[in-house]
């Protein structure tokens, strides 16, 4: 596995000669100044699964062939990693692995021909890198990102053997379920009660997916749902309301804004 500082400094694969960044538009030309004040609040209006509209947030003219367009689309969004590669404060690390990862989502999991790390990896050891250096906000952004990795495993589990078909595979540069798992049990344990509300859900899922669809987890068939299933739930689901009432905290996800 590529290490975190190796995939940082990679960065992305080099403009063509012929690239126009001035076409990309005003949202791309202030995230090429660093100034990601309108991206941040566009994330705070419309949640993570907006930052992919607002990277594919690409002018595109009348007559330009679609497939030019989402060309010069994804080029815009590498471009505002480029631009910003040499702003190495945590502040900066969080944003740019912010934006990479949930405005990478509609790239998919590729790599570059070169073998290097692809968009996504490279949001994701940034957002590692930002949480070793003490940021909250880069654990709070990774207990969403590690629920939907866990998510992500465990669906394509079901959808391989309830539909027969083989979904386009997890990339190999994920951690396991179980580390994952781990990972998100240390952060409640740390006070991040998201983490626990995480943990929650997933073990619910779980126990719905073998319910419904006799299926676990793992792609195996089961009977009926393992009852340890729902009292892990039930679990979790205590620890983040302890958790809650301790901190005081409204209901709700917090802004990712730094």
């Amino acid at each position: 596995m590529t290490s975190p500082q190796a995939s940082e400094r990679r960065g992305p694969p080099a403009a063509p000669a012929d690239f126009q960044p001035e076409k990309c538009g005003e949202r791309h030309l202030r995230l090429f100044d660093g100034n990601f004040d309108q991206f941040w609040s566009y994330a705070e209006r419309h949640g993570w699964t907006g930052v992919g509209e607002f990277a594919w947030s690409v002018p595109h003219p009348e007559g330009e062939a679609d497939a030019v367009w989402r060309a010069r689309a994804k080029q815009c969004f590498l471009e505002v990693e480029r631009r910003n590669m040499g702003r190495s404060d945590v502040v900066s690390l969080y944003t740019l692995g912010y934006f990479l990862w949930h405005g990478g989502t509609a790239f998919g999991f590729e790599r570059d021909p070169a073998k290097q790390p692809g968009v996504r990896e490279r949001g994701y050891r940034m957002l590692l890198r930002a949480r070793q250096m003490g940021y909250e906000k880069a654990s709070l952004a990774l207990v969403g990102v590690h629920y939907s990795m866990v998510r992500a495993l465990d669906t394509a589990a079901l959808r391989r053997m309830r539909d027969g078909t083989d979904p386009s595979p997890t990339p190999e540069w994920w951690p396991s379920t179980d580390r994952l798992l781990e990972d998100l049990n240390a952060m409640g344990a740390k006070g991040l009660a998201g983490a626990f509300l995480s943990l929650s859900s997933i073990y619910r899922e779980r126990w719905l997916m073998a319910e419904y669809f006799h299926i676990d987890h793992k792609g195996e068939p089961v009977r009926g749902p393992d009852p340890d299933l729902l009292k892990a739930s039930n679990v979790y689901t205590h620890w983040y309301d302890t958790l809650r009432a301790e901190q005081n905290l409204t209901v709700g996800v917090p802004s990712p804004r730094p």
